[in-house]
């Protein structure tokens, strides 16, 4: 629940802020900078995301048990791990049982970039984007 108010929240605040600021940025600087301060803020947005957001897919961490390898992780952790690996120096390495807690490497033919796909044979999710696709078109 709390998380749906915080959620609402955000875009009421989103919402009113963008609603004050656009006069500033159109009167006082020019016509296109609201799309030049988007720009920018999505930006930043997505730079906060690839410091702080970690891979959440189960294959690859199962219920958070598994540490995330490679570029799955977020650069918070990696700086994390490097900070203690300093700190501990060899002692750091990982032990037998997380190495065979880790899930099996996957290749490229585990691939399938068109799997998603199979979700508009649905019939909800057809519809859905049916209509979403006639009404804002």
């Amino acid at each position: 629940m709390a998380c749906s108010q915080t959620l609402s929240a955000g875009s009421a605040f989103a919402s009113l802020f963008l609603h004050l600021l656009r006069p500033v940025l159109t009167i006082c600087i020019f016509r296109r900078s609201i799309f030049y301060f988007l720009l920018a803020f999505g930006a930043v947005v997505l730079v906060l995301l690839a410091l702080v957001l970690p891979e959440t897919l189960r294959g690859l961490v199962g219920n958070g048990s598994i540490p995330a390898r490679g570029i799955n992780r977020s650069l918070v952790s990696i700086w994390q791990e490097h900070r203690r690996r300093k700190e501990l120096g060899e002692a750091a390495e990982p032990d037998a049982a997380s190495l065979a807690a880790r899930p099996p490497k996957k290749g490229w033919k585990d691939v399938k970039p068109f799997a998603p796909l199979k979700m508009f044979l649905e019939k909800d999710v057809f519809f859905v984007l049916t209509f979403n696709a006639i009404c804002y078109s």
